[in-house]
């Protein structure tokens, strides 16, 4: 998980120099079915002891949720999914009842029976869900349950300035001459790489034979000259393209157009290309032997609701894949955000090839180091 975005969404809980607040929107919300219905019939303890990214503890949520049913959240914080990992195999059901992570990592702990599936049909807040997720095909398992239930979700696209950058639909055309100077690279390398194999129609973009991460390796090498700069962090990408460094870039999350905007950049646009794109989901996984069992499927059901995830969304800025908060979010003066940040484009969900761990890291590593030493 890219650490630099969860610290500047962690910016993102203060409004105003106070907690983040939906005022008078809990009615609203209540009135288009926010609130989810009871996960079980099981009596409720807690606390839900909660091992997750810092940046969604959410007060609003947190507080709403002790308030409407009785136990509190025991937030932990994790910076990141191999550590949340790491976490709940030391730890347990006896120490966390739900987790937190995204991209492959449930299916990692699921095949090291860390969590239980969830049955989805008994959280009501499934049915506010866009169909996309409902059964997300990664997360899914073979009797059709789901490691984790979908909460944020991003696709990796490509930033363009505005007026500036002719529209273009192939991810190729970052390779035109014309932008000679004018990319900014993240220093990414799983990522990019990743992406690049999508590109150039592999079936199989974290596995690569050595003779596809070498065609992967001469396009890397054909876009170096257009590089302005390579950066660490999404923020720094920002940063970048605000200062006028440079127009256009794969970038790691679709907020990233209006990190660029609020630093003074101006208006750029999303380009998912017509080749595809790699992508990430993130959300909420029941912990196997949870010591809290039926207050974490609540807290699940609670925090996936329509107002739990349109206060998510206006903290994180973030789609949502709860499509009723996104058509709340539209509703009441946020669809310059559902607009700029493609919340509405539900089909790419289906066509991005989740984040996964590459075959062979080391031999991605030797053709990221040549590439940004030539």
């Amino acid at each position: 998980m890219d650490t630099s975005r969860r610290e500047f969404i962690r910016k993102g809980l203060m409004v105003g120099g106070g907690l983040l607040a939906l005022g008078g929107a809990s009615e609203a919300l209540a009135a288009c079915g926010g609130s989810s219905s009871p996960a079980t019939s099981e009596a409720l303890t807690g606390p839900v002891n909660w091992l997750s990214f810092g940046s969604y503890h959410i007060p609003t949520i947190m507080n709403g949720f002790q308030s409407k049913y009785g136990p509190s959240v025991n937030a932990i914080d994790v910076e990141d999914d191999s550590t949340a990992f790491l976490k709940l195999k030391q730890g347990g059901g006896g120490t966390y009842d739900v987790g937190q992570v995204d991209g492959f990592w449930p299916q990692i702990c699921n095949q090291n029976h860390l969590i239980e599936p969830i049955d989805m049909a008994q959280l009501a807040s499934t049915q506010s869900l866009a169909p996309q997720f409902q059964k997300f095909k990664p997360w899914l398992t073979s009797d059709g349950r789901m490691m984790q239930f979908p909460n944020a979700w991003s696709v990796e696209p490509i930033v363009a300035r505005k007026g500036v950058v002719p529209t273009f639909t192939s991810a190729w055309d970052l390779w035109d001459k014309k932008f000679r100077g004018r990319v900014i690279q993240m220093d990414r390398p799983e990522e990019t790489i990743a992406a690049i194999a999508v590109w150039l129609g592999y079936p199989k973009p974290f596995d690569l034979t050595d003779a596809q991460l070498g065609e992967v390796k001469k396009r890397l090498l054909d876009l170096k000259p257009n590089i302005k700069a390579f950066t660490a962090s999404s923020g720094d990408f920002s940063k970048l393209m605000a200062a006028g460094e440079g127009d256009l870039g794969l970038a790691t999350s679709v907020g990233v157009v209006l990190r660029i905007k609020a630093a003074g950049g101006g208006d750029f646009s999303l380009i998912v290309p017509t080749e595809g794109t790699v992508g990430w989901v993130d959300g909420n996984m029941l912990v196997a032997g949870a010591a809290h069992r039926a207050s974490a499927l609540k807290w699940i059901d609670y925090y996936g609701s329509t107002e739990s995830q349109v206060a998510q969304a206006l903290a994180v800025k973030y789609p949502s894949a709860n499509e009723k908060a996104v058509k709340w979010l539209k509703d009441n003066g946020h669809d310059d955000w559902v607009t700029a940040m493609g919340m509405e484009n539900w089909d790419v969900v289906e066509k991005m090839v989740e984040l996964a761990p590459p075959s062979d890291d080391q031999k991605w590593l030797n053709v990221w180091n040549e590439f940004k030493a030539a």
